[in-house]
C-alpha cells in the first residue's frame, strides 16, 4: 500500500493519492506514526511536485515537522534540493516550519545559508519568520555563525540588516559557539574584513573574549592580521557610544520593568483617591526638585515624612513602595545636604564595590596580608567590615584561616569591631509606631485630605529653610556684616506669629 503511495508522490499524481486512501482509510495515520520515515510530503518535495505537496498538507498538516531518517523535514529536503517556490508554498502554510530543527539542530534558515543561489529564498524565510535568526544549532551556532564559516557576504549582510532591526540584535550578534567564539572572532580568524565591518555595524562586542581570554583585536594580533587589527582598532576608538547605547538600553528595560510594578492594581483606585495622589505628587515633585537645592528643616520634615508614609497604605503595594522611594530619597537629601556627606556616602560605595568573587578592597587586603593597607581602610570609617564574600568569609575570617596568622591585622579588625557607632538619627523612627494603629483606623477621606497637607508641610519645609520669612539680613557698605545672612524674624517671633 505505502508503495502505490510512494510512488503516487514520485510522480506527482493526486489521483492516485486518493486511490490509496480509498484502499486504506488510515494510510497516512499509519505513516504518522512512524517516528523517522520519508513521508510522501518529503519525497514530493524532493521531486519538486508542488501540487502534490500541498494536497499532502491539506490532508496531514503534521508531515510538515516530521523528520526522515536522514534527521531532515520535508523543507530541509526542498532546500537541499533547490526547489524554492516548493519551500516558500510550505511556509504560506505555517510560516514556523523554518524554526524546525533537523539534524545537527539546523533549521532550513541554517540550511539554506551556505548553497548557493539561495539569497532570495533567505530574504523570504526572513521575512516569514523574523525569530528564527535566534535559533542556535547543537553547537550553539546562530546564522550568523554558519554565514561567517561559509564566507557567505551577501548572507550575512542580509542577517544583520534583519537584526537591526530588532531588539535582540546584541544578544544574536555576541552569541558564542560552544568553542566560545563569537562571529566577530571568526571573521578574525578567517581573515574575512568586510564580514568585520558588516558585523562591527550590527553592534558586535569588540571586548567580548573567547574562552582563552582573547577579543577579536588580540585573535587578529596572533595571526598579524594588519588590515583585520586597523579596522578592530578604528572601531574601538568609538566605543563610548557603544557604552552609552547600552546604558541607555538597560535604563529603558529597568525603567519598563518598575512601571509594570509601580502600577500594578492602580485599576482598582478610586476616582477620588486618584485625585488626591495627584496633589500629593505633585507637592512631591516640587519637594524632590527642591531637596537638591537645599535641605529642609529637619523637625517639621521627619514628623511629615513619617506620617506621610503611614497614610500610604492603602494603596496598591508597587506604587506605595514607589512613593515610599521618593520620600526616602527627600528623607536621604536632607540628611546628606549642606554637611558633605554625599562626598562620603559615594566613597563608602566605592570603596565597598564586590568583583565576581564577592571580595571588597579590605577581603584583598586581608589575602594578601598588607597590614598598613587594612589599617589604612579601617582608619576611612568607610569600609564595611562585615561584608561578606561568596564563600561567606569577612575580612576578619580570610585573615583567620591563613597560616601563619597575621595577628596585628587581626587585631587590627578586632578593634575596629569593638567601636561603639553613633546612634542614627532614623533610629526616632521607633518613636513613630504608636501612631500606626490610629491610621489604620482613619476613614479614607481623613487620610486622603492628611496625606495633602503632609506633603504641603513637606513642601513648605524646604521652603522656610531656602527662603526664611521676611528674608535675610544684607551686609551694607560700612556695616557689621556679623548678623548678615540670618533670618529678619526671629525664630520665636515667627512661632507666635504661625500659631
Amino acid at each position: 500500500m505505502y508503495e502505490s503511495l510512494s510512488r503516487a508522490a514520485h510522480e506527482g499524481n493526486i489521483v492516485e493519492l486518493y486511490a490509496s486512501i480509498r484502499r486504506d482509510g488510515d494510510v497516512l495515520r499509519k505513516i504518522d506514526e512512524m517516528q523517522f520515515i520519508d513521508t510522501p510530503l518529503h519525497i514530493a518535495a524532493a521531486e519538486g511536485c508542488i501540487d502534490f505537496a500541498m494536497e499532502i498538507m491539506i490532508l496531514m498538516p503534521s508531515f510538515a515537522r516530521k523528520l526522515n531518517q536522514e534527521g531532515f523535514s520535508p523543507i530541509h529536503v526542498a532546500v537541499e534540493k533547490g526547489h524554492k517556490e516548493l519551500a516558500l508554498h510550505l511556509i504560506e502554510n505555517d510560516k514556523n516550519l523554518v524554526r524546525v530543527k533537523g539534524k545537527q539542530g539546523e533549521t532550513p534558515l541554517h540550511y539554506a545559508i551556505p548553497r548557493e543561489q539561495n539569497f532570495d529564498l533567505l530574504a523570504r524565510f526572513l521575512e516569514a519568520c523574523p525569530e528564527s535568526i535566534r535559533d542556535m544549532t547543537t553547537t550553539n551556532q546562530t546564522a550568523l555563525h554558519i554565514a561567517t564559516r561559509h564566507d557567505r557576504l551577501e548572507a550575512l549582510d542580509l542577517l544583520c540588516q534583519m537584526l537591526r532591526r530588532s531588539d535582540y540584535c546584541e544578544d544574536v550578534v555576541n552569541q558564542k559557539d560552544r568553542n566560545g567564539d563569537t562571529v566577530l572572532h571568526i571573521a578574525v580568524r578567517n581573515n574575512q574584513p568586510k564580514m568585520l565591518r558588516v558585523l562591527l555595524k550590527c553592534k558586535a562586542d569588540t571586548l567580548a573574549t573567547n574562552p582563552a581570554g582573547l577579543t577579536a583585536l588580540d585573535v587578529a594580533h596572533e595571526l598579524n592580521n594588519r588590515e583585520s587589527i586597523n579596522i578592530l582598532r578604528g572601531w574601538s576608538n568609538a566605543g563610548g557610544l557603544n557604552f552609552q547605547y547600552k546604558m541607555r538600553k538597560q535604563i529603558f528595560k529597568l525603567v519598563t520593568k518598575a512601571s509594570e510594578v509601580i502600577f500594578q492594581g492602580m485599576d482598582n483606585v478610586s476616582s477620588e483617591d486618584r485625585n488626591a495622589l495627584l496633589v500629593v505628587l505633585g507637592l512631591l515633585l516640587t519637594a524632590t526638585y527642591q531637596a537638591s537645592i537645599s535641605p529642609p528643616a529637619y523637625t517639621v520634615f521627619i514628623v511629615a515624612f513619617f506620617l506621610t508614609l503611614g497614610l500610604l497604605k492603602p494603596f496598591p503595594h508597587g506604587f506605595r513602595t514607589a512613593l515610599q522611594v521618593l520620600l526616602a530619597f527627600l528623607a536621604i537629601s536632607f540628611d546628606e545636604a549642606g554637611s558633605g556627606q554625599y562626598v562620603d556616602l559615594e566613597k563608602r560605595r566605592i570603596l565597598n564595590l564586590q568583583d565576581k568573587g564577592g571580595n571588597t578592597v579590605l577581603h584583598i587586603a586581608a589575602s594578601k596580608r598588607q597590614h598598613q593597607m587594612i589599617k589604612l581602610l579601617i582608619e576611612s570609617k568607610k569600609v564595611d567590615r562585615n561584608t561578606v564574600n561568596q564563600t561567606g568569609f569577612t575580612a576578619l575570617h580570610v585573615l583567620q584561616v591563613q597560616a601563619p596568622v597575621d595577628s596585628e591585622s587581626v587585631n587590627t579588625l578586632n578593634r575596629a569591631e569593638e567601636e561603639v557607632q553613633a546612634p542614627s538619627k532614623f533610629r526616632r523612627v521607633r518613636y513613630f509606631a504608636k501612631f500606626e494603629r490610629e491610621i489604620e483606623e482613619m476613614k479614607p477621606d481623613t487620610i486622603n485630605a492628611l496625606l495633602v497637607v503632609f506633603a504641603l508641610i513637606l513642601g513648605m519645609s524646604y521652603q522656610a529653610v531656602f527662603s526664611p520669612p521676611g528674608g535675610v539680613l544684607k551686609a551694607d557698605a560700612g556695616s557689621s556684616t556679623k548678623d548678615a545672612g540670618k533670618a529678619v524674624i526671629s525664630p520665636s517671633v515667627f512661632v507666635l506669629f504661625y500659631t
